[in-house]
């Protein structure tokens, strides 16, 4: 009697683990920037971003239900690394109030009652464990799921996001109708302009703050690093420094681009500012600290230079790869043009490297009309995600 009873419950288990997975990738969810290196030290959350999954209810308290403090983990004690939350622990997407769209990538769907969204209020604490009480708990958005399965693999949403500043969190919660579970996902997002200031992969719970800057040192701007253009392997970046007499050449700074994620533009300018902190004395990138310190962040970056040094400005300088001549193969669109025709199988010309690039199978063909010039992260041969999306093919 006693297996007869574990049976069915062992089935159960399994049933509500072995369909519907998804997860938030724009604007990027905390473990979409796991999933591609820029949160780092996340554990095994890294390698199955979609299986935040836990028992629907929230925002009520119950058994199964995410606890305060485990929200971000889904209470789920495997992934307990996203419960770590300071301000500068997460690497944060860029948001507007007003009309936004969220997207979900689905590994598998499922029959849904509803997807809502959650936002916390102005004066929470980033720097306490996440709570109910750092939501407003009346959501923001609702859509409603009309007990059916969502398209695949990508389903977009659009909501009206309230006015915030600085740092955020927004919860989503895709309730599925046929488990008693709910996927929960934490958006670290900030309001001020800010990409990114600095994750930082390792933080202590109690740090001993860093040696304080000499007051005696007087910095000021002569230059920014502004996130110009996409990059690909092989072109590469210099600051050059000047003073009232001209050009330093021994404070050159060079970056080169060794792959296409270091060759986005949100990422190239924070490498070659922190390449600047790395090798002058006189010269420091990033945002300003209050503490007198600099961060390299995502994005533009300011240029500070000593006032005793007497450098006066910097100049960027970038250096491309010549583009090769168009191919001669067969093709359907010179990339972007009809994107919305783009499915499985479509060739698209890559007019940035010559190249030719087809749509995968279906189930990430969907990827490959999620382009705008905003959002490259699918864009064949140069976006971050664009092995997800296309193979290259000449």
């Amino acid at each position: 009697m006693f297996l007869k009873k574990l049976i069915p419950l062992f089935t159960l288990l399994i049933s509500l683990n072995s369909f519907g997975h998804g997860y938030i990738i724009q604007p990027e969810s905390r473990v979409t920037f796991c999933r591609d290196g820029v949160n780092t030290n996340c554990g095994a959350i890294q390698f199955e971003p979609q299986s935040l999954e836990s028992v629907s209810g929230f925002p009520a308290i119950g058994d199964g239900i995410p606890p305060d403090g485990e929200i971000p983990s889904a209470g789920i004690v495997r992934f307990s690394e996203l419960n770590i939350q300071t301000d500068a622990r997460w690497a944060k997407a860029s948001i507007a109030a007003g009309e936004n769209q969220f997207t979900w990538m689905y590994t598998a769907n499922h029959r849904t009652r509803n997807w809502r969204y959650f936002i916390t209020r102005q004066d929470w604490d980033p720097n306490q464990p996440v709570t109910r009480d750092s939501f407003v708990l009346e959501p923001f958005c609702t859509i409603d799921g009309n007990n059916e399965q969502p398209p695949t693999p990508l389903n977009t949403h659009d909501c009206v996001v309230p006015s915030r500043t600085g740092y955020q969190l927004i919860l989503s919660v895709w309730e599925i109708a046929d488990t008693v579970n709910s996927f929960y996902n934490i958006i670290d997002v900030t309001f001020d302009g800010d990409p990114n200031p600095n994750p930082d992969p390792d933080p202590d719970p109690d740090p001993t703050p860093d040696p304080d800057p000499d007051p005696t040192i007087e910095f000021q701007q002569i230059g920014t690093i502004f996130p110009t253009v996409e990059l690909r392997p092989g072109d590469s970046v210099r600051a050059r420094v000047f003073d009232a007499q001209g050009e330093i050449p021994a404070l050159q700074v060079e970056l080169v681009i060794n792959d296409v994620v270091d060759g986005s533009r949100t990422y190239w300018p924070q490498g070659l500012a922190r390449q600047i902190n790395q090798q002058q004395n006189d010269l420091r990138a990033g945002q300003m600290n209050e503490d007198g310190t600099f961060t390299p962040v995502l994005g533009e970056n300011p240029i500070f230079a000593t006032v005793a040094s007497g450098l006066t400005r910097v100049e960027i300088d970038i250096m491309q790869q010549p583009v090769p001549p168009p191919s001669d193969g067969d093709f359907d669109f010179t990339f972007p043009e009809g994107l919305s025709s783009y499915v499985a199988g479509t060739r698209v010309l890559q007019p940035r490297d010559g190249r030719i690039y087809e749509c995968r199978p279906f189930p990430f063909s969907g990827f490959c009309i999620q382009y705008s010039p905003n959002n490259t992260a699918f864009e064949p041969g140069f976006g971050t995600s664009s092995d997800s999306a296309w193979i290259l093919v000449e």
